[in-house]
Formats: C-alpha cells, sequence, structure tokens
C-alpha cells in the first residue's frame, strides 16, 4: 500500500503515542519517520522494529559521559531530542549515545541538528555525533511504500489511543434541528 508522508507522518504520531511515548516525543517521531520516507528510506518499518521492542523514554547520563536508557538501551527518538537539544550548546564537540535501538532513526535528528553521525548497521549501537556539516540527503518520495505487516503493526500501536465507542459517546452526536432552509 502507499501513504502520502501526511499519512505516514501522522500513523507514526499516533502509534507512538499508543506505545506511551509523551505528546513532544510522539510528534518528533512522526516528523522523523516522515523524513525518511521522504528520502526513500524505511521509516515506517523502522518504528515498527523500534514499537515491537521499545524502551520506553527514560534516559541517564550526560553529554561528558554519554546518554543511555535507564534499561540499558535507548531509543533513538529520545536520543534525537537530545542531540537537537544539546546541538547549540557550548561544550564538548561531540555527544555519545549509548546501546540505541534502531539508530538510523536518529538521521533526522542528526540532520537537522548540524551534528551529523554515521549510524552503523545494526538494530542496537553507540552513536557519536560529532559538529561538523553534512548535506542532508534530498527529497525523492511524495508517497511512502508501507508493506501490510508494518501498516498493521503501526496501526495497532494507534488504535491504543482510540476512545471506544459507548451509549453515552453516542448520545447528541449530531443536530437534532432539521436543516431545511
Amino acid at each position: 500500500m502507499k501513504l502520502s508522508l501526511s499519512e505516514v507522518e501522522a500513523l507514526a504520531r499516533k502509534a507512538m503515542r499508543g506505545a506511551g511515548a509523551s505528546w513532544g516525543h510522539a510528534e518528533e517521531a512522526g516528523k522523523a519517520v516522515r523524513w525518511l520516507a521522504a528520502r526513500g528510506l524505511p521509516g515506517p518499518e523502522r518504528l515498527a522494529q523500534l514499537l515491537t521492542d521499545w524502551p520506553g523514554e527514560a534516559v541517564q547520563g550526560d553529554r561528558e559521559s554519554g546518554w543511555h536508557g535507564a534499561t540499558g538501551r535507548l531509543c533513538p527518538i529520545r536520543a534525537g531530542c537530545l542531540l537537537q537539544d544539546h546541538a547549540g550548546l557550548e561544550g564538548p564537540d561531540q555527544a555519545r549515545f549509548h546501546q540505541v535501538v534502531v539508530p538510523d532513526l536518529m538521521l533526522p535528528f542528526a540532520a537537522a541538528s548540524g551534528m551529523p553521525l554515521d549510524v552503523p548497521r545494526g538494530d542496537v549501537a553507540d552513536i557519536v555525533a560529532r559538529r561538523g556539516p553534512r548535506e542532508p540527503a534530498p527529497e525523492t518520495a511524495t508517497v511512502c511504500p508501507v508493506d501490510a505487516a508494518t501498516h498493521q503493526t503501526l496501526e495497532s500501536w494507534a488504535a491504543r489511543t482510540y476512545v471506544p465507542a459507548s451509549d453515552a459517546s453516542r448520545a447528541g452526536a449530531g443536530s437534532t434541528l432539521s436543516d431545511n432552509d
């Protein structure tokens, strides 16, 4: 199935909220997945992979020693937000992130922060971001192909944000007035 970049972003945002992410991190996840998809990279697939074993948002550490997740593994969305927050501050010319899960989800944050990084292959990696210019890959896509399994995974996480229908939610829906002008 093919989704527009807006649909990909909205689905990613809802899926992250369904996983328990804060509103801000869900918003950033949507933007990151859209950024990857616009460049022909597998953003939705990588988010689905992250959510099947999501380490949550708890982070420990600092810029000097590096950041890591409270459980040992670090969410790439949280790591990306930290990267952007600290990129403009005085201090070391690099930032370290330990045991980042699905590390290529950090690429959009690196592009926006001016602290490029090389993402090693693998599902969990230590990452060092250094100050320095790097041109981000240009957008090449306006739609994103999403396989059925990935779509189902993201939709199932997104469905956790929906309020179940009830008699109370249906009561008073719609107008009781006639609109026969």
